[in-house]
């Protein structure tokens, strides 16, 4: 496992946004991006017994911090 901390902190002094992909099923074991500084996460909820030959559509989520307005 990578630590994202010192990488995202770089970022933001360089005046960046961090944003981290995760899955929701992993956080269960891992450290939310938003404890690790992230501003925005995105994922797939693919996971959740859809099998991965079926096809889709299949669930998202997009998490961001306050003052970050919707653009998508």
């Amino acid at each position: 496992m990578r630590e994202f901390r010192e990488a995202i902190a770089k970022l933001k002094a360089a005046g960046g946004i961090a944003v981290m992909a995760d899955g929701p099923l992993a956080l269960v074991l891992l450290t939310p991006p938003g404890e690790l500084g992230a501003d925005i996460a995105v994922g797939s909820t693919r996971r959740f017994g859809v099998p991965m030959g079926y096809g889709g559509p299949h669930a998202a989520c997009s998490l961001r911090k306050l003052g970050f307005a919707p653009q998508q």
